[in-house]
């Protein structure tokens, strides 16, 4: 799967691509996962922001 962006919200990647958005959220709450963080994480709904390059990995390793 080939990406537009290396760093894309987690919404555009559920809208655009497809990726179920509850296999985002366990990798985001993944401790040490590297590739997702909140843009300002001080607050609750501030947008997910994944590492397109380390998720495509992660799809591959098939975590």
């Amino acid at each position: 799967m080939e990406f537009p962006k290396r760093y894309m919200r987690k919404t555009a990647l559920v809208r655009d691509f497809g990726i179920p958005e509850a296999y985002l959220m366990r990798i985001f709450r993944t401790k040490g996962n590297g590739i997702s963080w909140k843009i300002n994480p001080k607050k609750d709904r501030s947008p997910i922001m994944f590492d397109t390059e380390g998720l495509k990995k992660w799809m591959e390793a098939g975590k």
